[in-house]
């Protein structure tokens, strides 16, 4: 009984702590800090294909954290567990294969890359600043083939920035 005393005795003591330590922090005045301002613009191109791997990353982490609830469960059965932990290890296989496809496609020559598989469909966009051709797309298509094989139909789209005219 003593120890169960002391022990909420000590937690209590340092929620309390940390808590009157939070309220004691000055808060941040947003106008001081304008004159420290380090903005960096990058290339519209690079933050497009980077909102587009975020999205996918975050839906991954949503599908993992979903299939581990289940592995996690009580109520689950042994199959259904199974088959989360099957799901887990064929989603971050595709993600491997997507990965390789976008690491071969910008040793190729492209400026940025994204690989995504949905619904049977190799989902490829291909950032590239001079002028492409039918052989360049090809390539890509080979590409998908090498890393996905006949399973999946590849869709290979071009993005291309158009300068702004004023």
């Amino acid at each position: 009984m003593n120890r169960q005393i002391v022990a909420f005795l000590s937690l209590f003591s340092l929620v309390l702590v940390l808590s009157i330590y939070y309220v004691m922090l000055p808060f941040a005045n947003p106008a001081s800090n304008d004159k420290n301002a380090n903005v960096d613009i990058e290339d519209s191109t690079e933050l497009y294909f980077a909102s587009l791997l975020e999205k996918k990353n975050n839906e991954y982490e949503i599908f993992i954290s979903e299939q581990t609830e289940i592995v996690a469960s009580a109520d689950a059965s042994g199959e259904e567990k199974a088959q989360a932990l099957a799901a887990i290890e064929q989603r971050r296989a595709i993600l491997e294969k997507e990965e390789q496809a976008i690491n071969l496609i910008l040793e190729y020559g492209f400026d940025e890359a994204y690989v995504e598989i949905v619904d049977g469909t190799v989902e490829i966009l291909v950032a590239i600043d001079e002028e492409y051709t039918t052989l360049d797309i090809a390539q890509i298509m080979i590409i998908a083939f090498n890393q996905f094989g006949r399973d999946y139909v590849p869709k290979v789209k071009v993005y291309q920035e158009t300068p702004n005219q004023t």
